[in-house]
């Protein structure tokens, strides 16, 4: 049996994750939106210390923007938020108390609210005997400490688009280094199932 077909020789089913990246350079205001999965891979970066350089899929995977490749299905089981391991405390509490997120497929908003309630479930972990060096991140390290929307995981077709976006309702700039501040690196990303055509 092929558990990895879900229509022999048509469609492959598997695990898959999409991810895009927004930075903010240190001691600079931060836009008063970010939008993520809108500038795909080969796209110019808008904001953070490569501002003006091409995506790569070490900021995103998109192929297109704020859409699927045809012909591809997406079942979304997770939306979550992780401040890649240089991002400051100062700055990861900053982001947090200064913004919220609203996602949309099409122009419906099915997700909302603060980055906290949206934690990824992984990242770095471990402990260091250097002064001054730690590692925070947005919730726990483990699989089971993530928002898993079960029975209620959303279908994204390659004929919608949809878009996240972060909203900052005041102004708000990111640490200085004098304040402990460096550049702010923040992830988001969809976690659930694609169906496309087997290669």
């Amino acid at each position: 049996m092929d558990n990895n077909t879900f229509v022999g020789n048509v469609l492959d089913r598997g695990p898959w994750i999409f991810y895009d990246t927004n930075a903010i350079t240190q001691a600079a205001a931060v836009p008063t939106s970010l939008q993520f999965f809108s500038v795909p891979i080969g796209g110019q970066i808008l904001t953070g210390p490569l501002t003006g350089q091409s995506k790569t899929k070490l900021q995103t995977n998109m192929k297109r923007q704020n859409q699927l490749p045809q012909p591809q299905r997406f079942l979304m089981r997770q939306l979550g938020f992780y401040f890649t391991a240089s991002t400051a405390l100062i700055d990861q509490i900053g982001m947090m108390e200064n913004c919220y997120f609203q996602f949309k497929i099409d122009e419906k908003t099915y997700h909302e609210g603060l980055l906290e309630f949206f934690p990824a479930g992984f990242g770095t972990t471990g402990f260091s005997t250097t002064s001054g060096q730690q590692v925070w991140s947005n919730g726990q390290q483990t699989i089971t400490a993530r928002r898993d929307f079960g029975s209620y995981s959303r279908v994204i077709s390659d004929a919608l688009t949809f878009s996240l976006e972060l909203v900052f309702p005041a102004a708000y700039t990111a640490a200085a280094t004098a304040a402990g501040g460096q550049n702010i690196t923040l992830i988001a990303f969809l976690d659930g199932v694609l169906d496309r055509l087997v290669q």
